[in-house]
């Protein structure tokens, strides 16, 4: 069994990853409406599947999907607009800070309960 302070440590890292990524997806918006034409919806789209893949790695659903979503999310805005330095690093920095996150760590390890255990720890 791991220590409290391990498992806290591990959700303390786990927060500030999807925080990190958040703050990547809000950046993918900003270059995409200061584009114009397509790069506006891939701005706009990327960031939804940026949220999405934090939304799988919080909600601890299987986290190989939610490296694809980020994957997915940030290489189109930087595949269209290629010729800024901005987006291609936004997309470097996305997929290395979400790669621990597509690793298999259980619920046990970043400290998260399902509400049906708690529940039945209290009665």
């Amino acid at each position: 069994m791991s220590s409290p302070k391990a498992v806290t440590l591990a959700r303390v890292a786990l927060m500030w990853r999807c925080a990190l990524i958040g703050v990547l997806a809000g950046l993918c918006v900003a270059v995409g409406i200061a584009s114009s034409g397509v790069a506006i919806a891939w701005g706009v789209l990327g960031a939804l599947a940026l949220l999405a893949a934090v939304a799988l790695v919080v909600a601890t659903r299987p986290r190989p999907a939610a490296f694809v979503l980020l994957a997915i999310g940030s290489l189109p805005l930087a595949i269209w607009t290629w010729t800024s330095l901005v987006t291609p690093l936004i997309a470097v920095l996305c997929l290395a800070v979400g790669w621990p996150l597509g690793g298999h760590v259980s619920r046990r390890h970043v400290g998260v309960t399902s509400s049906r255990s708690t529940l039945e720890r209290t009665l």
